[in-house]
């Protein structure tokens, strides 16, 4: 009598790994389907950058901005990540991903994050900013770097913001790389968080994601042939 093998157990993915499988393919879509005759541009981030709670990563701000400036967007946003941050789904944090980057052999890169590194020590944060954007600078000579700092959805988390946008932006003077400051310029207020921020109150709706991509473009305006 033979014995009967027991049988196999599939592991569980949680919601949050499926969802976050989820925009990764959705991302991979956009890469593959939007082409232009502009530079490649790498976007780095987390949840933003992956457009959660937009009707579609391709009404996100970074293809947003990508659309406007006639830029081949290359989609790298995994949702709970950051410098510091590993995110929910495995070590997903900026640095295990700069070789991703580096191999979509970029004309230029823009980093978002930030916002869930709230809680790091700021000289911490600095620091791991800094290294990335010298890693970056050594794989990829002469090529821009942008870092995006993170927002603030909503008034509870804005004591938390305040120091990681600091690191940031002291990391970008150090190395010379363009800041964007949507914390600093009070991108999202009391009076618009209504009308662009999601009911999760954490994301941007598609109409806070145009708005962002509109806000960022300012700063960037010349960014690539400066």
């Amino acid at each position: 009598m033979s014995a009967t093998s027991p049988p196999v157990r599939r592991a569980k993915v949680r919601p949050v790994c499926r969802r976050q499988n989820k925009e990764r393919i959705a991302e991979k879509q956009v890469n593959h389907d939007l082409f232009y005759s502009g530079p490649r541009v790498v976007f780095l981030g987390d949840s933003y950058t992956a457009a959660r709670q937009a009707s579609s990563v391709r009404t996100g701000w970074a293809v947003e901005l990508a659309v406007r400036e006639h830029w081949q967007p290359v989609l790298l946003g995994i949702s709970g990540t950051g410098f510091a941050a590993t995110g929910r789904c495995g070590n997903d944090r900026y640095a295990t991903r700069y070789d991703d980057v580096i191999r979509t052999h970029p004309d230029a890169v823009i980093i978002e994050g930030g916002y869930n590194d709230r809680g790091t020590k700021p000289s911490v944060e600095e620091q791991l900013v800094l290294s990335g954007i010298r890693r970056l600078r050594m794989a990829l000579p002469g090529v821009p770097v942008a870092l995006i700092g993170p927002a603030v959805p909503t008034a509870s988390v804005a004591s938390q913001i305040v120091p990681i946008t600091l690191a940031l932006r002291q990391a970008a003077t150090q190395t010379g790389v363009t800041f964007v400051d949507p914390a600093g310029e009070r991108w999202f207020t009391q009076e618009n968080r209504g009308r662009l921020i999601s009911a999760d109150h954490v994301h941007p709706n598609d109409a806070g994601y145009a708005y962002m991509a509109r806000r960022v473009a300012g700063p960037l305006e010349g960014w690539l042939s400066g």
